[in-house]
């Protein structure tokens, strides 16, 4: 399964803006499920975020973390549409 597979499958309706009517889709994800949807280490997609290549915004977290970084599912799938594409071999 490509990335944009998986990041397609996970994220059906998360560009919804209404929650209620999204059917449970998450439409913020943290760095360790954008690195597993991206196949990517968490270090890959802190330097993606750092670079601005993958907006993240900081919400407050519970505990020891009092923020936590999350990637829109929008902002994860205009990401990975803006990857090359790899041509096909005859």
């Amino acid at each position: 399964m490509t990335a944009l597979t998986a990041v397609a499958r996970t994220m059906t309706h998360a560009d919804d803006p209404h929650p209620c009517s999204c059917g449970g889709v998450k439409q913020l994800f943290d760095v360790p499920r954008v690195a597993d949807l991206l196949d990517l280490s968490m270090s890959s997609v802190y330097e993606l975020i750092a670079d601005g290549r993958l907006p993240a915004y900081m919400v407050p977290g519970r505990g020891k973390q009092r923020t936590r970084r999350r990637v829109r599912a929008a902002d994860l799938r205009a990401y990975v549409n803006s990857l090359p594409r790899v041509q096909p071999t005859a």
